[in-house]
């Protein structure tokens, strides 16, 4: 992977992996991993943007992949949380019901842990507002409703570039 590189991802919802990471636990445990290898992957200088939507199960209440996220990375030597932004989808004053209507946008640097970090080629997002909107999503898809939405990639990328 080149020095600087720029990753835009997101790590799998539980419903998408049941197949081998079946239940809760088992999932926790996958995620937490792919976020970790993720982080471990990335060279010195890079940067990895999650997009991560929290799941909301009956019953067990609502599973912050945000946490996750936060925990495996705090895992990582040299893994430093750059930025945390909210892409919100369907209308902010409305209760949403099911799947929360927003999701974390969560930027994360490689640095060397052993060399204090004082300059970083990458801005804070500064020009990205703390919450925005997704924006439209692609049409017929299967899971469509898992799509980054436009907004977000040109918000994302116009950062990064």
């Amino acid at each position: 992977i080149p020095q600087r590189a720029f990753v835009f991802t997101g790590i799998p919802d539980i419903c998408e992996v049941r197949n081998f990471a079946p239940g809760l636990q088992a999932w926790r445990a996958w995620f937490s991993e792919a976020m970790r290898t993720l982080l471990e992957a990335l060279p010195l200088g890079g940067v990895a943007v999650l997009v991560e939507t929290d799941n909301r199960e009956p019953g067990s209440g609502q599973e912050s992949k945000l946490l996750l996220a936060l925990s495996a990375a705090r895992e990582v030597p040299g893994a430093r949380l750059l930025w945390h932004k909210i892409a919100h989808f369907g209308t902010v004053d409305e209760p949403s019901y099911g799947t929360p209507k927003f999701s974390h946008l969560l930027c994360f640097r490689k640095v060397d842990p052993s060399v204090e970090d004082k300059e970083s080629p990458w801005d804070m997002a500064s020009g990205i507002p703390d919450v925005f909107w997704r924006g439209l999503k692609p049409r017929g898809f299967k899971n469509a409703e898992r799509c980054f939405g436009i907004n977000m990639v040109r918000v994302v990328l116009q950062w990064a570039v």
